[in-house]
């Protein structure tokens, strides 16, 4: 990368998550790191100031995209990691986090955001052990692993967003959309009714 820019004279954008990509943009002047896509893209949109008028009503109303994300959470397909054919249920968001949001288009009296999100949940989750299978091919005893378990996922997200009036306050936030929509769990409950 660094070759083709010295030599061509020009700069090359790299888009990457990882931190050895960054201290590299950091160190050569002819990078230009982005952490993602929706970075370059609010790069491109920067000198329309309703990007800055966004970003304010964001601050004291961001509440109105987290309880979105909360409630659209608990819609998505939960698995044990561990047995895919258990059972996960009762699930409860318990916090969002919010990380690396950008303004990827701009409309009129609405806009499209993209970012990160961290959820940590809880959820009562149940399946069969495949470890803790004893006996012989015939007759056998397998302990089941059942229990409140405290886990976090990260996913991507967009939004979609509409202002009234526009650009001061967030009429509602009209579609979400996380890039999966499946959530294996990872924290294991305990082992219950092992075989004596």
């Amino acid at each position: 990368m660094i070759g083709y820019a010295r030599r061509n004279a020009a700069h090359v954008t790299v888009v990457s998550g990882d931190s050895d990509f960054k201290s590299a943009c950091e160190y050569y002047s002819e990078l230009l790191y982005f952490p993602s896509l929706a970075a370059i893209t609010e790069g491109l949109l920067a000198p329309d100031h309703r990007i800055d008028e966004v970003r304010n009503v964001l601050g004291p109303e961001i509440y109105k995209l987290l309880n979105q994300i909360r409630d659209d959470f608990l819609g998505l397909w939960f698995f044990p990691e561990d047995n895919p054919k258990g059972e996960v249920k009762d699930v409860q968001s318990d916090d969002v986090e919010l990380i690396d949001l950008n303004v990827i288009s701009l409309g009129d009296q609405e806009c499209t955001i993209a970012f990160e999100v961290d959820v940590s949940y809880s959820a009562l989750v149940s399946y069969e052990d495949p470890n803790s299978m004893i006996g012989d091919r015939e007759n056998f005893l397998v302990s089941r692993r059942e229990g409140m378990v405290h886990d976090w996922t990260e996913m991507s997200s967009i939004a979609k967003l509409r202002f009234d009036p526009p650009w001061k306050s967030i009429k509602e936030v009209a579609a979400l959309r996380f890039d999966c929509d499946e959530v294996y769990v990872v924290e294991k409950p305990p082992i219950q009714n092992r075989p004596s």
